[in-house]
């Protein structure tokens, strides 16, 4: 009201040749009356007009046709005089503005503001909640824009939910609003279920322990697991580990649940009543499980139980190998074998036979060779490698990832992970330090090569950069000792996280395939390098003296490749 006054009183004084200063238009106005908020429940504005909407609700009102038809006197402003200022409204349909005011949604805010008025009140906390601990969990989860958290908080609006589990957000996984309630809900659930509760519900979280692992989240889902009975055995199983000796990595929790999974699903569809009365089970069940699983792996029959993701659509059953059948074995195994020892087994009548029965997996023996000598020469040669890191569309270092392979002979993993400092001098020399998880050696140093010391520079770079670009300041000290050297590109808000081995396996085979030098994988750098040292003289054992370990250490052992 007082813009539309300004725009008047400018034009009376410039007709009369007066200037038309704006400080002097604001000695002459007053406040006009409080309009209270906007009456559209979803708006957190305040209103500038006696119908009560604020500018842009008014606006929407005029180009939505009316509806009920709010009016008020064509010249209100005697009104304003009045103590109070009483102004009348009248209206054609005044449950239908009524209506249209509960039904429309906020609009588009430009301040970074999320409103959630008009949300029951349990569906409001759990979102407050979620955006709280989403935002103090760096390493979890992506950016949730606001305007994607508005979508959301007006698709509860809409289906009166009373709480973000009555949500429908559809079933397409690439949908950016069901990603944001499924990451929501996963945080809920350390609310709304105990650690004893999820054994019943049928998963497990890891955060119930305060153990995150490494490149997985906190939720297991056990509901593959049919029969009520095996389901409770992982569980304690898990339980018991996660208590007294908790993994390195996921890979121990996933194997025994992909192992139980295949047992179920077996159970289910040969067992008397679908294996769920565990006294019927006798030791030939077990046998024939196992024969089942060795038949699918001898001709590369289907899983039962086991499905690869597809984005294309719905998950398809993953082919049985010899190295997943020695995982299922395994898996299963020490699940059993566990409950049988605490006599849990014994407890529910499960046969001891159909226990024993069921063999360890054991794993191949093989071994990678190294490259030959025509495979290293193209995977050496400069315009393959300009065209590896022209097929690096983000620029994420594919290329750095591969030379760093090479030269340094490490796993693919250890590269993969490292931080952005990882690279400095000790007496003129170019060390590459780096984290050994598999083996327990943390804060290792391996001396390099100027030129892989050059790459890393100008990687480090490129990071910083893109670091300086999402944040709007460069990295502090500690953040740099803590952000990966090659960042991936989604749910990465801190750049915790480095590029995944099924990114760096994807792009490398595809590079291979136009290479046409037929079958090879990233591992063989490790022998091609353990090769080429041998044949230059170098001892299989590791130097041991005069080396530092680790960067504050000034005694310990370097290993030199």
């Amino acid at each position: 009201m007082h813009n539309d006054r300004w725009f008047s009183w400018r034009e009376q004084r410039r007709k009369r040749g007066l200037p038309a200063e704006f400080d002097a238009y604001l000695a002459t106005q007053e406040p006009f009356p409080d309009f209270g908020v906007c009456s559209v429940v979803a708006c957190p504005d305040a209103a500038d007009h006696p119908v009560g909407l604020c500018t842009p609700h008014r606006s929407l009102y005029r180009r939505e046709g009316r509806p009920g038809d709010a009016q008020t006197p064509r010249k209100y402003g005697r009104y304003l005089a009045m103590n109070p200022p009483v102004i009348p409204v009248t209206y054609q349909d005044e449950k239908g503005f009524r209506r249209w005011c509960r039904e429309t949604d906020p609009l588009v805010r430009m301040d970074g503001k999320l409103t959630l008025l008009g949300l029951r009140p349990l569906v409001k906390a759990e979102i407050k909640w979620a955006m709280v601990h989403h935002h103090r969990d760096i390493a979890e989860g992506g950016h949730w824009p606001i305007n994607a958290l508005q979508h959301l908080a007006t698709k509860c609006r809409h289906q009166a939910v009373n709480s973000l589990a009555d949500l429908d957000v559809g079933n397409d996984p690439r949908n950016r609003l069901r990603q944001i309630t499924h990451q929501m809900l996963r945080h809920l659930r350390l609310v709304y279920f105990s650690r004893r509760d999820t054994k019943d519900a049928g998963f497990l979280e890891t955060d119930h322990y305060g153990i995150r692992l490494t490149n997985y989240g906190s939720h297991f889902d056990l509901s593959g697991v049919s029969q009520r009975w095996l389901r409770d055995l992982l569980w304690d199983w898990m339980d018991a580990r996660l208590t007294t000796d908790p993994p390195r990595s996921h890979t121990p929790l996933v194997v025994s649940r992909k192992g139980c999974v295949e047992l179920s699903a077996y159970l289910e569809a040969a067992a008397p009543e679908g294996g769920h009365d565990p006294t019927l089970l006798t030791s030939d069940h077990m046998v024939d499980f196992v024969a089942d699983q060795r038949r699918r792996a001898r001709h590369g029959l289907p899983s039962l139980g086991g499905h690869t993701s597809s984005r294309a659509g719905p998950p398809e059953p993953a082919t049985v190998t010899k190295g997943t059948v020695t995982d299922t074995f395994n898996g299963a195994r020490r699940v059993l074998r566990a409950a049988m020892d605490r006599g849990t087994t014994h407890d529910i009548g499960l046969d001891r036979a159909f226990i024993v029965v069921l063999p360890y997996g054991r794993g191949s023996s093989g071994r990678r060779r190294p490259f030959p000598d025509s495979v290293a020469r193209a995977l050496a040669n400069e315009q393959n490698l300009q065209g590896l890191a022209e097929s690096d569309a983000d620029d994420r270092g594919l290329r750095d990832i591969w030379e760093a392979l090479v030269f340094t002979g490490r796993r693919c993993g250890e590269v993969l992970n490292a931080r952005l400092e990882c690279i400095d001098r000790l007496n003129k020399i170019p060390l590459f330090w780096h984290d050994q998880t598999k083996v327990g050696n943390l804060d290792e140093a391996i001396r390099i090569p100027e030129r892989l010391y050059q790459v890393i520079e100008r990687r480090q770079q490129t990071t910083i950069a893109r670091f300086t670009q999402r944040h709007g300041r460069p990295p502090t000290d500690r953040e740099r000792r803590e952000i990966a050297l090659f960042p991936r590109r989604t749910a990465n808000r801190a750049f915790l996280k480095g590029v995944s081995y099924t990114w760096f396996h994807q792009a490398f085979r595809s590079w291979l395939t136009g290479l046409d030098i037929g079958h090879a994988v990233p591992h063989q750098t490790r022998h091609t390098l353990a090769t080429n040292l041998l044949k230059h003289g170098a001892n299989l054992c590791r130097r041991t003296h005069d080396r530092p370990r680790s960067r504050t250490s000034e005694k310990g052992r370097l290993m030199v490749r």
